[in-house]
């Protein structure tokens, strides 16, 4: 069970809606679909049960095992120790990855750190002739060894994997509950209005031989 709460002081809904011109209602909620959002994906990945009690987000890291916990049960693993990462070092890691997997889908991703996904744009930019192992768009890394790129925010560094992109299943177990008060000595006292969000959320990798993970401390 996850929950997300603010108080948001009534003053600046006052000034949104009166400067700004904005539908206040949508523009709160929408807010706080956003950071609920980033919060999630934040645990569904880095989430550990047994995180150290003196780490200083363990009350949220330890709601559940997150996705790299999980896919690290996997045997297909590169380490790459304190070697800094290469785009051949990728190209290697796909043969990792068992060909099954590989012949029998066609969302095969890589999720990455955004500091993984600069280091390669990097040497891909350096590069004086272009080669298909990297792919740039706009200056973002589209394709890296034949494969689609995920960049995850908030991705907990030294972990990158290799995995059809539905066998990390984000599941809610119950629908989101949403609640909201402006009532009450508290939320006078504050002059603010309170939001609350609950999700109720498990982070199921379905197939732990299909991941293909990386490590190293500069990843």
């Amino acid at each position: 069970k996850v929950f997300w709460d603010e108080w948001i002081q009534d003053d600046d809904v006052w000034y949104n809606q009166q400067a700004r011109g904005e539908n206040i209602e949508e523009t709160v909620i929408a807010m706080i679909q956003k950071q609920l959002g980033v919060d999630l994906q934040d645990l569904i990945f880095n989430g550990d049960a047994a995180t150290d009690a003196e780490d200083p987000n363990y009350a949220f890291l330890s709601i559940i095992d997150g996705f790299v916990k999980k896919a690290k049960a996997s045997a297909n693993k590169t380490d790459l120790a304190s070697t800094a990462p290469t785009i051949a070092d990728f190209t290697n890691h796909i043969q990792v990855l068992p060909e099954k997997y590989k012949n029998a889908h066609d969302d095969i991703t890589w999720f990455i750190t955004r500091g993984t996904h600069d280091r390669i744009v990097s040497l891909a930019t350096q590069r004086q002739t272009g080669f298909g192992d990297a792919v740039l768009q706009e200056g973002k890394l589209s394709r890296l060894a034949g494969y689609n790129v995920e960049v995850v925010a908030n991705l907990q560094s030294g972990f990158a994997a290799l995995t059809p992109f539905k066998n990390f299943k984000p599941v809610f177990t119950r629908e989101l509950r949403y609640n909201r008060t402006a009532q009450g000595a508290t939320a006078a006292a504050k002059d603010a209005t309170y939001h609350i969000i609950y999700a109720y959320l498990d982070a199921v990798v379905r197939e732990v031989d299909a991941v293909a993970w990386m490590t190293g401390t500069k990843l």
